[in-house]
């Protein structure tokens, strides 16, 4: 049972590790898509400040309308530094997670196009309670601890009854050597050693109670494992749901924040409207691609919590691919 419970304790341990290497993957791709969409939306504002400048050349618009828009550019770029820096810390996490040494230039620093983040490609793995217990190696580690602490009280209360021994000895000789003849002569000898317990001052007794304390504290440990178990499927069950349902609606945010934002600055260019319309849907717009982009990296972690909460450790998935292959 202690065996069995050290191979399952390290099974455990494949699959932590197999759920931090997911996770740190898939904030690499977080991280490459939230620089893509700073770049996408730092190019949407230099445009912006072109029709910006023509306007005000032109007397149709204020300097402030300018002075607005360089403030909202510097700005974007400057978090489009950031987040080039964090695409680099999560590639240097995976390489150390690989145990790599960490490479002297960025394999991919800024990505125009990134692949895209991983998802589920299929339906999450929902197992009857009963499979759970299978296939979660903690709990089938608490398990043998429990059976391991239930044979442990056998072994303590052997020691209070009495105990037989066989003890003996088996000589090998020879005699008629150089005679031309070798006669070889087997002794054994056997005799039967009983021992009696008659008084240790309550040894065996004590022993006998530590180790139904122990069973019982591995009873607690099994039933604490197999509860935190099921709650752990559950809430990775729940968060799924959840998550599903708010990708539908930040992408309809991110749909119509894209057709809002050709709109106000159509109606800018026109003098129709002013300028603050136009920076308010621009912020607008990137807040939105960033949050359905963030919901996507939140459902691919979902799911990588569901199948470390189920025991599961391969998952197929879609966009695959390792740092710096492009993939």
């Amino acid at each position: 049972a202690s065996l069995l419970r050290t191979q399952d304790l390290v099974q455990a341990s494949r699959l932590a590790t197999a759920g931090l290497a997911a996770r740190g993957y898939i904030a690499w791709r977080e991280a490459q898509h939230e620089l893509a969409l700073l770049q996408e939306s730092l190019r949407v504002r230099e445009d912006t400040l072109r029709i910006v400048e023509v306007r005000v050349d032109a007397g149709l618009a204020p300097a402030l309308d300018r002075l607005r828009a360089r403030a909202d550019l510097a700005a974007v770029r400057a978090e489009r530094d950031d987040a080039a820096g964090r695409v680099r810390q999560a590639e240097l996490a995976l390489q150390l997670l690989a145990g790599r040494r960490p490479t002297a230039q960025p394999a991919s620093a800024n990505p125009e196009q990134p692949a895209p983040i991983p998802r589920l490609d299929g339906v999450l793995p929902v197992p009857r309670p009963i499979d759970l217990l299978r296939l979660r190696p903690d709990v089938r580690a608490a398990e043998r601890a429990l059976i391991s602490a239930f044979a442990d009280i056998g072994v303590a209360e052997a020691d209070l009854y009495p105990q037989l021994s066989l003890p003996g000895e088996i000589l090998l000789s020879g005699s008629g050597l150089g005679t031309g003849s070798v006669v070889r002569t087997l002794t054994a000898g056997l005799s039967a050693l009983l021992q009696v317990p008659l008084f240790d001052g309550g040894r065996r007794a004590a022993a006998v109670d530590n180790a139904q304390s122990r069973a019982r504290e591995a009873a607690l440990v099994y039933r604490r494992t197999v509860l935190e178990a099921l709650e752990q499927v559950e809430t990775a069950l729940t968060a799924d749901q959840a998550i599903r349902a708010q990708q539908e609606a930040r992408r309809i945010a991110a749909e119509t924040s894209e057709t809002a934002l050709e709109q106000a600055r159509t109606l800018y260019t026109e003098g129709l409207s002013g300028f603050l319309d136009v920076l308010e849907v621009q912020r607008s717009w990137l807040e939105n691609r960033m949050a359905l982009m963030r919901s996507e990296a939140n459902a691919a972690r979902a799911a990588v919590a569901t199948f470390e909460a189920t025991g599961l450790i391969d998952a197929p998935a879609t966009g695959a691919g390792k740092p710096g292959d492009g993939k």
